[in-house]
């Protein structure tokens, strides 16, 4: 309680003492390029949304569409008919055809263009005129000709049908009660609009991460953004931009020993207990995290003790992970997560205790592995010291639309991590390492070491680019809550009606998501409940392997002597003639060809399930409570066996065509490589590649890693269907008989 007043106490200190002083250190360190308040014309007035202009309207645009230009043309202090003529000359580059294409890029010349002046301007974010303007870009850009608007709407109302089917069980009760009335009316947009135009407004999207975010904005409306919601998010972001000021002053007024240069991200401690678990020992205190460390002041009397830092920006392996926590060192509750690195001797515990749920939790995890990825991201790639503040400051925005959106649904989603950009391309996307190097290349290549007003004048607009300085950087000097950094531009390049290399990395990677999500849906289909069932399963699908075994059993015990004779003698002319060395790529080539033999004779088509035959008998339930965690635990291998063993078989039998192709391939090539290289040669690099894979370097090996297990987790497993055994089958008619 006295740590609580002491926090109130230095609070109101900061409020009244020092808020002049912070005022004018603001104001020192505002770059040139930021103005305060709101946007304002030649005339010194703030234009209105939507704008009440005589102008002539542009053909076959739509209202909204041309509310958008003219608006954009204020804006940019021209006319519209400037605008339509500037960019008929940039978009011949592109080559745009047809009027709906043709519409939608003059729509992204428009709004990326104002965009540019509109977010220099510190309040832009309270500016109603810039949300509805905002809004209608992406409006506009879904339905920029008279003749699109109608299509956009059938198409609505069908996507509003089909999701009405499904439950939403983590909306709240606003949202789903309330929220799907907003999507009657016509002023909405969908997924593709808010992924094309909200990155251009930095804080509102990143590309990234801007599938998830819509996602979670619109889980209650069907797919579609209306404005109430979307200004809603706008106020919340305006609202979290604010704290992160005052979390900044904060942590320099308790005096945490946090340098200039790092910004706060959140605290946690306050008005909430957190726990440090160290081996048996524990201790309540306050956490913060900034953008490169993370701090814990354990608690005292009267205020905190000295903090402990724990720097995330070097090299240590870092690795956080959900935990189990409880009093006097017991694993109840699911509360927790464990931090630890290379340089700590026993792993650190943070408890958040909580009534319901671990939502506070799984918040500060997805922060924390948030930074973790930030800094891994820019050693991995070798970002230079002008564009790590770019890379950092996509991360801070990220944590800031996070924290926006759990405002907007009034939950905590479910899965945090996929709505930051870095965890989200490493952790929830397939080939996400591939966004995050299309990521490093379009930050390297938009960072310039000439001003910003050099970078204008030398752009080149040959190609029909867009040169759109909106950086995360530079939105966060202009919001006052950046620190100062070694000046550079940085500069993006966009065309109209084309995506960039960065959203095509992310359209494909989400695409192989999906697909893998359907593949992992099928998996748990797939496993199967019982020790039994899962026994009588790879019983089934082993009968190959079983039968092989029994076969050279009978060979060795003379069972079968004739059979026994011919093996006998191949096997001796074999090593006879010293061709033991060739047996192994043999049988790669054969089981290659055999793969190939049974897609030639159509046997493959035949076995489009599994069936197996369910066990007679059951476990019973003294057996079950006796060893229930074992058996759970066996049944888990059983489970995860099975999976592989019927992946397996879908590859061998041609389920996924393209997969079976590479393995067909893998396996004639290393039955080639072992028939041309010399067993002793084999056999020497094996020995050498052991002993030396410790000193080699991990990245080339980690990235092979990580394709093979996602490429694994694409192919489909077979399907598995269990019917009644022979037995079972007469009992029951004898009973029912």
């Amino acid at each position: 309680m006295s740590g609580k007043l002491t926090d109130l106490f230095f609070k109101s200190l900061s409020k009244h003492g020092s808020s002049k002083k912070a005022q004018e250190k603001q104001e020192a360190k505002k770059p040139a390029y930021c103005k305060p308040g709101l946007f304002r014309d030649e005339k010194g007035e703030i234009p209105e949304y939507p704008p009440e202009s005589k102008e002539k309207r542009i053909k076959h645009l739509s209202q909204t569409a041309n509310s958008v230009a003219i608006y954009s043309a204020k804006v940019l202090s021209t006319t519209v008919n400037n605008l339509w003529h500037d960019f008929t000359h940039t978009i011949q580059a592109v080559g745009v055809k047809g009027h709906l294409e043709y519409g939608r890029s003059f729509v992204e010349y428009c709004c990326f263009e104002a965009f540019s002046i509109l977010t220099s301007y510190e309040d832009h974010l309270h500016d109603i005129n810039f949300r509805r303007y905002s809004f209608d870009c992406m409006v506009a850009w879904e339905t920029p000709t008279t003749t699109s608007q109608q299509l956009i709407v059938q198409e609505g109302n069908y996507e509003t049908r089909a999701k009405e089917e499904e439950d939403d069980d983590d909306a709240s009760i606003f949202y789903t009660d309330l929220m799907p009335l907003l999507i009657d009316v016509q002023d909405t947009f969908g997924i593709d609009a808010f992924v094309r135009v909200a990155p251009c407004v930095t804080i509102v999207a990143d590309t990234v991460t801007a599938y998830s975010q819509f996602e979670t904005l619109t889980a209650s409306t069907s797919g579609r953004m209306p404005f109430p919601i979307y200004e809603k998010y706008l106020g919340a972001l305006e609202k979290h931009v604010k704290e992160l000021k005052a979390k900044h002053g904060y942590a320099h007024v308790h005096n945490l020993p946090v340098s200039e240069e790092e910004l706060v991200l959140e605290v946690d401690g306050v008005s909430q207990t957190v726990i440090q678990h160290v081996g048996s020992k524990a201790f309540s205190g306050r956490l913060t995290l900034t953008d490169c460390a993370l701090y814990f002041e354990p608690s005292s009397i009267m205020s905190y003790r000295d903090a402990v830092k724990f720097n995330l920006a070097a090299d240590l392996n870092h690795e956080v992970s959900p935990d189990l926590s409880g009093p006097w060192g017991s694993r109840i509750f699911d509360k927790a997560l464990t931090y630890k690195n290379s340089s700590l001797d026993t792993p650190i515990v943070f408890e958040f205790p909580d009534l319901i749920g671990s939502a506070r939790r799984d918040y500060w995890l997805a922060l924390i592995q948030e930074v973790i990825d930030c800094h891994m991201f820019i050693r991995k790639y070798h970002m230079e010291e002008t564009c790590q503040p770019e890379a950092i400051a996509r991360a801070v925005l990220g944590i800031i639309r996070l924290q926006a959106m759990r405002d907007c649904v009034q939950v905590m989603p479910t899965k945090p991590g996929a709505l930051l950009v870095y965890s989200s391309a490493e952790g929830f996307l397939s080939w996400g390492d591939l966004v995050l190097e299309a990521l490093a290349n379009t930050i390297k290549n938009a960072t310039l070491h000439i001003t910003e007003e050099e970078a204008k004048s030398a752009f080149d607009k040959s190609d029909g680019s867009i040169a759109v300085p909106n950086t995360a950087v530079k939105l966060l000097q202009c919001l006052l809550v950046w620190r100062d950094c070694k000046p550079s531009t940085v500069i993006y390049k966009v065309k109209p009606g084309e995506l960039t290399p960065l959203e095509r990395a992310v359209i494909e990677a989400r695409s192989l998501s999906q697909q893998t999500q359907k593949v992992k849906a099928l998996e748990e289909e797939v496993k199967l409940d019982g020790v039994g069932t899962n026994v009588a399963v790879m019983n089934e699908l082993l009968k190959p392997v079983i039968a092989f075994a029994l076969w050279f059993r009978n060979v060795l015990s003379w069972n079968r002597p004739l059979e026994t004779f011919h093996f006998a003698v191949i096997l001796a002319y074999i090593i006879y003639k010293d061709w033991v060395g060739y047996l192994i790529p043999f049988a790669v080539a054969a089981a290659g060809a055999f793969i190939i033999w049974l897609r030639v004779t159509n046997k493959a088509s035949k076995y489009q399930e599994i069936v197996v035959q369910g066990p007679s008998g059951g476990v019973s339930l003294d057996q079950v409570v006796t060893v229930q965690r074992a058996v759970s635990q066996f049944q888990g291998i059983l489970q995860a066996t099975n999976v592989g063993l019927l992946k397996m078989w879908a590859l061998a039998l041609s389920v996924n065509p393209e997969a079976t192709n590479l393995l067909v391939c893998v396996l004639f090539g290393l039955a080639l490589v072992l028939a041309m290289i010399p067993f002793r040669v084999l056999a020497l690099a094996i020995h050498v590649a052991i002993f030396t894979s410790t000193f080699k370097n991990k990245t080339s090996g980690s990235k092979l890693h990580r394709r093979l297990r996602e490429l694994w987790h694409s192919i489909p497993p077979l399907p598995v269907r269990i019917v009644e055994s022979k037995e079972e089958k007469d009992i029951r008619e004898a009973v029912q008989g």
